[in-house]
């Protein structure tokens, strides 16, 4: 009989597909590929709001209810609906999952946790320069000190925690040592071959599109949310300090409140001509095939995938020193590693535009070379290692 393994996530999307019924996430398209591979050696069960299931007849999708909005009602709601959606599970199947995986403390009764942030330690080090506008800050903030709560608990019945870099490990064991012995890196997985553009890409359109001419310069930005914690802002001051019109930027992501704000706030500055604030995109390759840079100043990231597919697509990245931006940049080489700050944004900016267009395309290159290890088989492999250390571990749920 195959293992059998109980996975707890908000959305499971497919991030190969333009449409779907889950919600894009971050954590959902990875949990997705972690899915999509090994469900053949596996029996999974998904506990979840919404689910794209790549494999109805090999996984068992089981729908959680929950109230969606602000987050911290979702997080309290997903909770007690998790909580029950799984006791009935288990009366059902009358015998306990082999690993119960959450993301996080989005679950309380994990044996593994897959971690992609620290609450306790963004609380620390990302949200004092973080700044929600409006009646949002006050919401978000109880919704980290909430995911901060419950983290020591979940940290505490896990058997393993697996981290997605050496910098998040180093941040959890920071704010719970006694963690230390349980926790493993097992990177998320990045495709080069899907960000490889194909032969028949048209990257004239794409920027004609846009309003950028062959020979302008476009930065590309992407953030699913949370624009100022991303350092949105400081990139609109860079831009206008620059005082370069030939210098684009596009901004793909971001709820449609968030992304009519910014283009307000592009508006006034003057810079409705060279920022393009789209929101979603079903499809966010082909910008990043048809810019010349990406800058990401966030003030914490745990690893950024937007990152890494933007190295993947090809792009030189200018980047504040999150844990993925010290694992890949060589300054001046493949991107440039920057302050978060507009002078320093400008700094970078300028010893990009001084390079010729081939350099660039050089640099690009070296940005792909750096995420390869970041492969997708190491990364199914990692996640076979430790669910085989996982049915060694005593059965507690």
């Amino acid at each position: 009989m195959a293992p059998s393994i109980a996975l707890f996530d908000y959305f499971i999307s497919d991030p190969h597909a333009t449409t779907g019924r889950a919600k894009p996430t971050a954590y959902g398209a990875i949990h997705f590929q972690l899915l999509e591979a090994l469900c053949d050696d596996y029996d999974f069960t998904v506990f979840a709001i919404d689910f794209d299931n790549p494999r109805p007849d090999r996984i068992n999708f089981v729908p959680v209810r929950a109230v969606l909005r602000p987050l911290a009602l979702l997080f309290i709601t997903y909770h007690l609906g998790a909580l029950w959606a799984y006791a009935r599970e288990r009366l059902r199947r009358r015998r306990p999952f082999d690993v119960v995986q959450s993301v996080e403390s989005n679950f309380l009764l994990p044996t593994v946790s897959h971690a992609q942030f620290c609450h306790k330690a963004f609380l620390r080090k990302g949200w004092p320069v973080a700044r929600p506008s409006g009646v949002r800050r006050p919401l978000r903030r109880i919704d980290y000190q909430l995911r901060r709560a419950v983290e020591p608990f979940v940290y505490r019945r896990a058997h393993h925690v697996a981290t997605s870099s050496t910098g998040l490990l180093d941040d959890i064991v920071e704010a719970y040592p006694w963690v230390a012995d349980r926790c493993r890196v097992v990177g998320n997985p990045i495709d080069l071959t899907t960000f490889t553009p194909g032969a028949d890409f048209d990257r004239r359109a794409v920027r004609t599109e846009l309003g950028v001419a062959d020979d302008d310069v476009l930065l590309a930005f992407t953030a699913l949310g949370d624009f100022e914690l991303k350092g949105l802002p400081l990139l609109f001051d860079a831009l206008t300090a620059l005082g370069r019109a030939d210098v684009h930027l596009v901004c793909l992501g971001g709820p449609p409140h968030l992304v009519e704000d910014y283009q307000k706030r592009a508006s006034r500055a003057g810079l409705d001509k060279q920022v393009h604030v789209l929101g979603m995109q079903p499809d966010v390759r082909p910008f990043l095939w048809a810019a010349d840079a990406f800058v990401f100043p966030s003030a914490y990231e745990s690893f950024s995938v937007a990152t890494a597919h933007a190295a993947a697509a090809g792009l030189p990245v200018i980047l504040t020193p999150f844990h993925l931006a010290k694992t890949i940049v060589r300054d001046g080489e493949n991107g440039y590693l920057i302050e978060r700050s507009a002078p320093s944004i400008v700094d970078a900016l300028e010893r990009f535009l001084a390079n010729p267009p081939a350099a660039r395309v050089q640099m690009g290159e070296a940005a792909r070379a750096a995420v390869q290890p970041f492969s997708p088989d190491r990364f199914v492999a990692g996640w076979r290692s430790l669910y085989a250390q996982e049915q060694t571990s005593p059965v507690s749920n």
